[in-house]
């Protein structure tokens, strides 16, 4: 009798244990993964180029230290990650806008980021509200 329970309660544990092991959250990733918001950079061009975000608006000055960037390579899209709700990140600051730089890729490694932020070496820059954002569903396309 004890035998026969012990196996059912095994039994149990490892039904336990799959269901477990194959959960996951609405998003698509396994419960415990940190949850990610993003926004996509999709860069429409023949050129790599570089982007990354300040929250410093109407400052639009380049930060004086090498940002984190992500690289989009020709026709492919990169994306700019948050551990928060990026309405929560956006709306921290004063004036509710995020400003997204593009630069030239290339450029970055034949100058480097001293250089580019001197010259000002931006290929474009987008000041977006969290209401420009969810109209454009999350996405920003470059196509210069």
């Amino acid at each position: 009798m004890k035998t026969r329970k012990l196996k059912q309660y095994s039994s149990y544990g490892l039904l336990l244990f799959i269901i477990v092991s194959f959960s996951s959250c609405k998003d698509g990733s396994p419960l415990g993964a940190e949850m990610s918001y993003r926004i996509t950079i999709d860069n429409s061009t023949t050129k790599s180029i570089f982007t990354f975000y300040q929250l410093n608006f109407p400052d639009t000055n380049l930060q004086e230290n090498t940002p984190f960037y992500k690289v989009a390579l020709p026709q492919s899209v990169t994306y700019l990650q948050s551990q928060e709700k990026w309405e929560n990140v956006i709306n921290s600051n004063s004036h509710n806008v995020i400003t997204i730089f593009i630069m030239d890729y290339d450029s970055l490694q034949k100058y480097g980021w001293q250089t580019m932020r001197s010259q000002y070496k931006i290929l474009d820059r987008f000041e977006l509200t969290t209401d420009s954002l969810q109209k454009l569903q999350w996405t920003l396309t470059y196509k210069k």
